[in-house]
């Protein structure tokens, strides 16, 4: 049975070498040609800054899933001195798309994202025992000038 599956594979690995080199060919008799290929990569596609967004409804469900709530504690109110804003937010979500979930939602542009991860804890009452939810907090760092209302909600 193995046999058969490599005689498989080895056709495509065939069929996959003829085309790149039928577009090497190609390339030669056109160099103004560009050629899409696995093997070319650019360096602009090196690095990608997250999910573009394009239209409404997509932005209603970023901004709706990745931030939960503000944070409103003694500790982020002094941060706001700062230009610097503590949300709650979804544990599976990346610190650019936290980024554009916060420029859709506040109208701001966002300089840095820093994210804490915090871990569920045991508790005890009485003779049971139970857990506290564990969340993700990022701080999200305004450029100056710019501010964000959380209290007129």
């Amino acid at each position: 049975m193995s046999a058969f599956w490599n005689k498989i594979k080895k056709r495509e690995d065939q069929k996959e070498r003829n085309q790149i080199s039928s577009e090497t060919k190609e390339t030669a008799k056109d160099p103004d040609k560009k050629v899409s290929s696995k093997n070319n990569k650019s360096s602009k596609d090196k690095k990608d800054k997250g999910p573009k967004i394009e239209n409404y409804k997509e932005k209603a469900w970023l901004v709706n899933r990745v931030i939960i709530k503000p944070v409103i504690s003694e500790d982020a109110m002094n941060k706001e001195a700062q230009s610097k804003y503590v949300f709650i937010v979804d544990k599976k979500v990346s610190k650019s798309q936290i980024a554009q979930a916060v420029q859709a939602k506040y109208k701001v542009t966002v300089n840095k994202v820093n994210v804490a991860n915090y871990k569920a804890k045991q508790h005890r009452f009485r003779y049971s025992v139970g857990k506290k939810n564990g969340f993700r907090k990022a701080i999200v760092t305004v450029s100056a000038g710019q501010k964000i209302e959380l209290f007129s909600e």
